[in-house]
């Protein structure tokens, strides 16, 4: 419950149970990492407890005691009664929005086979690279069943094709950037266009800077450049608008390594342009790095580099990343570790 006294009214917050509770005016001990006091509120909860809904499981014991004298046997059950307290995790539901949901993939337009990017619109609708269709969907909030918005579901490299599409992103005008993996391009398709246009990369491989080895994450900042991880050629490019060719704004083109220059299969890359920020998923070094711009290495911020773990402090294969709004959190897809973390950026 959150009650104020200025109005006499209470709130019910959430059922959740705590190992004592306090009746003086002041927080205990015990909670006070799950309340605080002010002077408008009994107390207020500010971190939620990491499990809740706790049953009360009551186990009874009898205790068979057996005396013998002479003829006489007398038998006496002692039954102790012991109450214990168990705290259940509540586990989050999904709830399918899109794809048929029982694990079987398809080529209609409810249907998807091994989606690999997601972006949303500023309607709510969800846009998802399909990757072995070729194509992306949008579906509409609500709605199983969505419409093609780029490619046609059949591969291909002309302009209104795709082959393998991976990274999304939506500009300001809900324009639509795509990650054109094995077509070695990033697509532009303006909204509500049937084609795409060429916005990054030549459509054929190579490692001089107007061409990718295979495209993943893409980013749109607020001055329309687009940020494409190379992961082919193990580095992070920066096009502006209408260029043919991109900036390297991190590592060193075709080079793989472990040091702080350099990446091993980066996967996918966020923005904090508040302080001109980009942070890398660098899967076969198990760390997220964090590059300003201009220059020559980054910096790991989570994990450590080449060593995989199960522990809070280590990943397993990091393939995406997102900024929380704020930017104060870095969520991160610990793929190796079949988890999502929550990091706080220092």
């Amino acid at each position: 419950m959150n009650c104020y006294t200025n109005n006499n009214t209470c709130e019910l917050f959430a059922n959740y149970s705590s190992s004592s509770s306090s009746s003086s005016s002041s927080s205990s001990s015990s909670s006070s990492s799950i309340v605080k006091f002010d002077l408008n509120s009994i107390f207020i909860f500010i971190q939620q407890p990491p499990l809740q809904n706790t049953a009360t499981i009551t186990t009874t014991t009898i205790a068979t005691t057996t005396t013998t004298t002479a003829t006489i046997t007398t038998t006496t059950a002692t039954i102790t009664t012991t109450t214990t307290t168990t705290t259940v995790a509540t586990r989050p539901i999904g709830v399918t929005v899109a794809g048929y949901g029982n694990g079987t993939s398809g080529t209609a337009n409810n249907a998807l086979n091994k989606p690999s990017g997601l972006a949303i619109g500023v309607d709510g609708s969800l846009y998802i690279s399909d990757y072995y269709n070729s194509r992306v969907i949008q579906i509409q909030e609500g709605n199983l069943t969505g419409k093609i918005v780029a490619g046609t579901g059949i591969s291909g490299n002309s302009v209104v094709q795709l082959k393998n599409p991976t990274g999304l992103a939506l500009d300001a005008s809900s324009n639509l950037y795509v990650s054109d993996d094995y077509n070695y391009r990033v697509m532009l398709w303006r909204k509500n266009s049937s084609a795409g246009i060429l916005a990054a990369g030549t459509g054929a491989s190579g490692t001089s800077l107007n061409k990718f080895s295979t495209t993943g994450g893409l980013k749109i900042d607020s001055q329309g450049n687009i940020y494409v991880v190379d992961h082919g050629n193990n580095r992070v490019m920066k096009y502006a608008q209408n260029a043919t060719s991109g900036t390297l704004v991190a590592s060193i083109s075709g080079v793989v390594g472990s040091n702080n220059s350099l990446f091993d299969q980066p996967h996918e890359l966020d923005l904090d342009e508040n302080n001109s920020y980009i942070y890398i998923a660098d899967l076969n070094n198990h760390r997220i790095q964090r590059w300003s711009p201009g220059a020559t290495s980054g910096v790991t911020v989570v994990g450590v580099t080449g060593i995989s773990g199960t522990n809070a402090t280590l990943l397993n294969g990091p393939f995406s990343i997102a900024l929380s709004m704020n930017e104060t959190f870095l969520y991160v897809c610990d793929s190796g570790n079949h988890r999502v973390q929550r990091f706080q950026i220092l």
